[in-house]
């Protein structure tokens, strides 16, 4: 059976702008634009979602093994990176990254870091390893709080079939409880919704249990978001590509 833990972080920084990826072929240029214009006034970092230009690109640069896509390049504060490919806002800027970890690691027997990066961090609890960066894991903030979410299914590929059905239901059943400004988008998805119906049907009870946690939450708690991410583990399909800004 599937199970749910959700355990509050404390001692964040409250939520400014959260997260999110716009592709410019897709979203009005101006979304974008204004998009790194709130960003940059908040402080926090930009980062882009492309390994063809990172000669151009200030800061150091890392690549990500697990999904041919992703060479994900830290930039400065108050860089811009605008272009006709992805662009990726990061609101959780590295000292806020670095606080989620370490807090963990000191609130939760158990946890250890075992590898970390400037945007991905593969963690281990006891016996079961998760990465807070591409994984089957959720952030949810809301009234300057973060919550994570950790999710394990008996599914026999959870970080596919499972997650697909998640981003799915997330991106499709709650937009509308963004507050603020908002820009999403979600890669083509090589299943119809039919399939992703039928997935959420196969004893993945979780779904339902998140659902039921976001209703709970959705009326008192204006500055609410969502993090979804792809499961790159099965690059190159890299079927769900999600991403949700909002100014709360």
């Amino acid at each position: 059976m599937a199970s749910l833990m959700i355990t509050r972080i404390p001692n964040l920084p409250p939520l400014k702008a959260v997260f999110g990826v716009a592709r410019n072929e897709l979203l009005p240029k101006y979304v974008s634009d204004l998009t790194a214009r709130m960003v940059r006034a908040s402080g926090y970092f930009i980062v882009r979602n492309d390994r063809e230009h990172e000669e151009c690109m200030p800061g150091p640069s890392m690549v990500n093994d697990k999904c041919p896509i992703a060479s994900v390049i830290r930039c400065r504060l108050g860089s811009i990176v605008r272009n006709g490919n992805d662009l990726m806002v990061i609101a959780m800027g590295l000292a806020v990254h670095e606080a989620y970890i370490n807090t963990i690691i000191a609130n939760n027997p158990g946890w250890a870091i075992q590898y970390n990066t400037y945007y991905q961090t593969l963690i281990r609890h006891n016996e079961v390893e998760f990465t807070i960066g591409f994984s089957p894991d959720i952030l949810l903030g809301y009234n300057g709080e973060w919550h994570l979410v950790e999710i394990k299914s008996s599914h026999p590929r959870p970080e596919h079939e499972a997650q697909l059905a998640l981003y799915y239901y997330l991106l499709r059943d709650y937009y509308h409880i963004v507050r603020g400004w908002l820009v999403a988008y979600d890669a083509v998805v090589p299943y119809s919704t039919r399939d992703l119906e039928a997935l959420a049907g196969q004893g993945l009870d979780y779904l339902y249990t998140v659902r039921r946690v976001l209703d709970s939450w959705r009326d008192d708690k204006p500055g609410f978001i969502v993090r979804g991410r792809c499961p790159c583990k099965y690059a190159p399909a890299c079927p769900v590509w999600t991403g949700i800004v909002a100014y709360a």
